[in-house]
């Protein structure tokens, strides 16, 4: 009898190769999918290309889709979705949540790594599902230093972010629940996940990959600054030999550290396998590799990859009292977030019954071919989206690709410092609202070419604002939507003093008319 499979995050990167891999196998897939433009099982139908060659016809009698929200109760689903799945669910996968580390988003990361955990299991119960799986994370061992295991969790660790307490947390409510559940609850522990189909309807790309996007990235406007003005050329030593680039880029970190990375095709092979067991009990799997890698190891894959040289890992006391460049300062922005993972790793540890569990489905991990497949992909995507500009591989770099931190880069000055310079006569409190599946609102102080990010009191605490839909906003700091443009075509309101937006209106319309050059221009003069 054909199994049913109820998974969560199926347009995630582990949800998609989940979802490719239950189909292949022949199993009824009932999945989740916020409301966005579009038809909901044709997004998926998009998503699965890649990974299966299974007709039209055969997605439709295996793959069932319907509207939901992991953030709601029982995900928001309709009552007649709810008897239809009753009793009819035979394993409940929960791979949705959010891999981000930087404390911005840590609200998202608690309402979507825990507070979704809890609605998870909730619905499993409601539906009478038969056993109950939950992609969790190695990480869950936070600053302990010694070995750990699957057998441990809470130790007294410390946490270098918000992820892993949310990820943390979801774990001990489920240990909660294995006390007194009548039913199978297995958690699954991969490490860095790597490989497979990486960009998603976002093009986002974390943890390894925000390494390698900050170096293409850097690449990128070395070759575009040879090419035209030779400003960076002249500073930084910078070369072009035999299409090698080299360009003088001191990374700190321990060298020391070494990462253990999980192909993506390991870990699905690993839970399918737990669903194809007849008999299953309660238990975490801890999904790691027998080998790691140096940051060296890395370093040198991904430099073979982008034709790049001249890429050095220092420590802290080698960098102590010397200047970084504008290049080192770039990329140390790109890679904040991950930057402790450089100089501290746990020390993970599998059980001898993990061993049979997980090593006849490891794959070997080849750095250059995982690199070169992501910039292939990179390309591909850029392409369909006629996205190539210096700008959007900045954006991209930054893994910027929602407002909420497009405003929080650029309250840091991440970019924007000629924006500023333009702007050296304003002197106002500005709000920015953008509307979307959420509203982000930021309250931004410009002061006579400096800015500060402040807390929002109330409605009046601003001068003037900016009322923006995300899509549009999208467009406008792509470079295809003027600001000026958007304001007289009714999509972009200004709230309060009109003539100040205006103002203000017009230095955004002039700086996003160059962004490229603009962004040559910040990296010359930082």
């Amino acid at each position: 009898m054909v199994k049913n499979i109820f998974l969560t995050g199926a347009t995630g990167y582990i949800g998609k190769h989940l979802l490719a891999g239950l189909l292949n196998k022949g199993y009824r897939v009932h999945t989740l999918v916020r409301k966005k433009e579009g038809k909901l099982k044709e997004r998926l139908h998009q998503l699965l290309q890649p990974f299966t060659q299974l007709t039209s016809s055969q997605i439709k009698e295996q793959l069932f889709v319907y509207e939901g929200d992991i953030s709601l109760p029982r995900f928001g689903l309709k009552q007649n979705h709810l008897d239809y799945l009753k009793n009819n669910i035979d394993h409940f996968i929960h791979s949705a949540g959010m891999t981000c580390f930087d404390d911005i988003y840590a609200n998202e990361l608690h309402q979507n790594n825990f507070l979704s955990v809890c609605h998870a299991y909730e619905l499993h119960q409601y539906l009478k599902s038969k056993a109950f799986h939950h992609i969790s994370t190695a990480f869950v061992a936070g600053n302990h230093s010694g070995p750990f295991t699957s057998k441990d969790l809470d130790i007294g660790q410390s946490f270098k972010n918000a992820y892993e307490k949310s990820k943390f947390k979801a774990e001990l409510f489920l240990k909660e629940k294995t006390k007194k559940a009548t039913e199978p609850i297995i958690i699954y522990r991969p490490s860095i996940v790597i490989g497979g189909t990486v960009i998603g309807e976002t093009q986002s790309a974390t943890t390894l990959y925000t390494f390698l996007k900050a170096l293409h990235f850097i690449k990128r406007c070395c070759l575009h600054d040879l090419k035209k003005t030779q400003k960076l050329h002249s500073q930084y030593e910078i070369q072009l030999t035999d299409n090698k680039v080299h360009i003088p880029l001191r990374v700190v970190m321990n060298p020391a550290i070494s990462l253990n990375l999980i192909p993506i095709q390991t870990l699905a092979h690993v839970v399918l396998n737990q669903i194809e067991q007849k008999e299953i009990k309660s238990k975490t799997i801890s999904v790691i590799a027998s080998k790691e890698f140096k940051l060296s190891a890395i370093r040198d894959a991904f430099c073979r990859v982008l034709n790049l040289s001249g890429v050095a890992l220092t420590s802290k006391e080698e960098l102590a009292n010397k200047i970084r460049s504008p290049l080192e300062q770039r990329f140390k922005r790109a890679t904040k977030a991950y930057e402790a993972y450089l100089f501290s790793s746990p020390s993970l540890t599998l059980l001898n019954q993990e061993q049979s569990i997980l090593r006849p489905f490891e794959q070997k991990t080849n750095l250059d071919t995982i690199a070169l497949s992501y910039l292939n992909e990179l390309n591909f995507f850029k392409q369909n989206k006629k996205r190539f500009s210096l700008h959007s591989s900045a954006l991209d770099s930054l893994n910027i690709n929602d407002s909420k931190k497009y405003l929080h880069h650029f309250a840091n000055q991440d970019f924007g410092t000629s924006l500023l310079k333009r702007a050296d006569f304003i002197q106002s409190k500005v709000l920015f609202r953008i509307k979307g599946d959420s509203t982000t609102e930021e309250l931004l102080e410009f002061n006579l070419g400096h800015l500060k990010k402040l807390e929002i009191k109330n409605e009046t605490s601003f001068d003037f604002g900016y009322e923006i839909e995300e899509s549009v906003f999208q467009e406008m700091v792509h470079g295809k939507l003027n600001p000026r443009e958007a304001f007289f075509q009714g999509k972009l309101k200004i709230l309060g003093d009109q003539s100040q937006g205006l103002k203000l209106g017009f230095i955004f319309s002039e700086y996003f008319k160059q962004l490229d050059d603009r962004l040559i221009e910040e990296l010359v003069e930082e």
